[in-house]
């Protein structure tokens, strides 16, 4: 048999295997790698010894692994020596240490390679939270741009004024639905990307994130609708004969308001989502918790512009510009961060083990 291969099919028994990880592993952790051996050692590294009864398991052990967010040094097979434990002075948890009788064998296996950093190239925390980084800068810039354009368009209560705008700036519309199209679709991509760089913090939080970013992105693709209908109708010189200039001005304007108000009601959503992305990254040590309640704080900003909206829009007016400060500080201190730092190494005393 070949020397690559994952199992000894003569002797058709499990083989062991050693995965090092750079940090040590809380003790918590210890029910996810049941049946494997968490071995603390001198140089601060953690490993993973234990019996792997086919490939299929070895995989789900990586996928696991991966979640950690932790460094991945090595993955060696190794032979089965005994195993010394200790009780840690921390706590009353019996966890193994310098196991350093294992002898290793070299193992061969497919999947991704291991960068100088001892993280793989495509599962590396760093470079997910940098991904993400990209993306979300590419929805604050895009929605940015398709918000200013359409309010600027827009005047309530003045049909013939709001239609002409639309007319004259018929390029700048069209911009900004294409630009809304795609930073709604970056969106739901970017809660992709945090889910898989977060889901082992908090995994029916992190569920949370991904659904109400996708309620969101819907109500800003269907919303998108009306503001290209409302440039249809501008320029579309049928419907004037049909309705007359001043119908088909109040048609513009109608669906203008509707499109404002729909932009409100998907505001609920780019607030909501905040709050288990801030518990996440307040509670996985990853980022700093500031930002983790920043987070949650831009909710709740969120959350009285739009109920300002529909409730006392006077009021609205005057207190906009400075409710939305919060919203833009950590929005936008969390896009530098993920693109500037990617995300902190997490040191064992924070590493939050995966909710049941």
């Amino acid at each position: 048999m070949s020397d690559k291969q994952t199992f000894d099919e003569k002797q058709n028994q499990p083989q062991r295997y050693e995965i090092r990880l750079k940090g040590h592993l809380d003790a918590r952790w210890g029910e996810r790698f049941e049946g494997l051996t968490i071995t603390l050692e001198e140089d601060g590294d953690t490993l993973l010894t234990g019996p792997v009864i086919d490939q299929a398991a070895l995989h789900g052990l990586f996928k696991k692994v991966r979640d950690l967010g932790m460094p991945l040094v090595s993955v060696n097979r190794v032979q089965s020596n005994e195993i010394h434990s200790y009780r840690s002075k921390k706590g009353e948890e019996t966890m193994t240490i310098n196991a350093n009788l294992q002898v290793p064998e070299k193992a061969t296996f497919t999947g991704n390679s291991l960068n100088k950093g001892g993280e793989t190239n495509m599962n590396s925390p760093k470079r997910l939270a940098r991904i993400a980084g990209v993306l979300y800068l590419i929805v604050a810039i895009f929605a940015a741009y398709a918000f200013n354009v359409i309010t600027g368009l827009y005047i309530a209560g003045d049909a013939t004024a709001t239609a002409a705008n639309v007319v004259a700036n018929s390029g700048l519309v069209r911009m900004a639905v294409v630009f809304d199209l795609i930073q709604a679709t970056t969106w739901v991509f970017l809660a992709l990307i945090l889910y898989r760089l977060l889901k082992h913090v908090h995994p029916y939080a992190a569920q949370t994130m991904v659904v109400l970013v996708a309620i969101g992105a819907g109500i800003v693709c269907l919303n998108i609708i009306l503001g290209f209908e409302s440039l249809q109708v501008a320029t579309d010189s049928s419907y004037a004969a049909a309705l007359g200039a001043g119908g088909a001005n109040a048609l513009v304007l109608m669906l203008l308001d509707a499109q404002h108000y729909g932009s409100s009601s998907a505001a609920i959503f780019m607030g909501l989502w905040l709050i288990p992305l801030g518990y996440l990254a307040y509670k996985s040590g990853m980022f700093p918790k500031a930002l983790g309640i920043g987070l949650i704080a831009a909710c709740v900003c969120y959350l009285v512009n739009v109920l300002t909206a529909f409730l006392a829009p006077a009021l609205r007016t005057l207190t906009y510009d400075y409710v939305s400060i919060p919203i833009w500080v950590f929005e936008l201190w969390m896009v530098l961060y993920l693109l500037m730092i990617g995300v902190r190494t997490v040191k064992p005393d924070v590493l939050a083990p995966a909710a049941v």
